[in-house]
């Protein structure tokens, strides 16, 4: 580890990276590191900053929630280049650090990324956008970006709570074709859909199932039917509960591939920010594509050993 950059969203998790800005750069310093720190200035700096960064540094590291993370992947994925990543989690949620087990203690976290142990994760590409875990649409789908900032420092989750239960009251579906993998066809109206590949989104965990496997080359894949009456819930709450699709009103599937058309423009959320709204969008796995550290006993507990 030479050359390494460090992205910092000042912003991000009650604004408490400047508490912890020394510790992480003596834990590099300690190991005769040096760091480029580089503190973003506005929406989309991440992004550009990671793109036309990555030729000169071995390792870029970001600071930031999901949404930073999601920026520097991009930017990275579409530089030519393969630094490694490191990530240290100060969002509200962190859904992906999550995942891989990173611990909410940033120093914690800089000292893992120090030691160098990497685990090559799944990337996937939103139409021309490349995204870590999650692209959404629907009920609660607009909850992390629609959140208010300060109301995401206040409260935490509490605050996807209650935007979400706000949501509740104007629920509007969707009429579709999704295409799984070239050979599957559903045809509906859909009010909540997401192609994932995290353990937690939104702070809920295994909300795609227990078999989440983030370098398998699959994504998961959670439909949801516009519910006609007020009994419909019932199957619907229990099977996303439950983890199981019923295949009348929720399904759970596996994909490498999504194609989803609609008859309208539809409103995504792409890793928790707004990712516009389409009426045509491919969503294509990307296996094993990205570098990223992660603990050691990580590693260990999934029976992946990469130096």
């Amino acid at each position: 580890m030479n050359q390494v950059l460090l992205i910092v969203n000042p912003k991000s998790g009650r604004g408490m990276v400047g508490k912890y800005l020394l510790d992480i750069i003596d834990t590099f310093s300690k190991k005769g590191i040096f760091l480029t720190t580089y503190v973003t200035q506005s929406k989309s700096d991440a992004y550009r900053t990671a793109k036309y960064q990555a030729g000169n540094f071995d390792v870029i590291m970001c600071t930031g929630g999901d949404g930073t993370l999601d920026e520097v992947v991009a930017g990275v994925s579409k530089s030519g280049y393969k630094p490694r990543i490191g990530y240290i989690p100060s969002g509200s949620t962190n859904d992906f650090a999550h995942s891989l087990q990173l611990p909410s203690d940033m120093k914690k976290s800089a000292e893992i990324i120090a030691d160098e142990n990497v685990f090559t994760v799944d990337i996937g590409t939103f139409n021309n956008w490349y995204f870590v875990y999650v692209a959404a649409f629907g009920v609660f789908a607009d909850v992390s970006y629609k959140t208010n900032q300060d109301m995401k420092n206040m409260l935490g989750h509490m605050a996807y709570v209650l935007e979400g239960a706000k949501s509740l009251f104007d629920i509007k579906p969707y009429h579709m074709v999704v295409t799984i993998d070239e050979d599957t066809v559903i045809e509906g109206d859909f009010i909540f859909g997401m192609v994932t590949n995290s353990e937690s989104v939104g702070g809920v965990n295994n909300i795609a199932g227990n078999d989440v496997e983030l370098d398998d080359g699959y994504f998961e894949v959670v439909l949801v039917r516009n519910p006609v009456t007020p009994f419909d819930w019932q199957p619907i709450i229990s099977g996303l509960m439950s983890r199981e699709g019923d295949g009348e009103f929720i399904y759970y599937m596996k994909a490498k591939e999504v194609h989803i058309s609609s008859s309208e423009p539809v409103a995504w959320t792409v890793d928790g920010e707004e990712g516009g709204s389409h009426q045509e969008v491919d969503i294509v796995v990307h296996k094993q594509m990205q570098d990223i550290f992660v603990e050691k006993k990580y590693l260990e507990l999934i029976g992946k050993n990469k130096e």
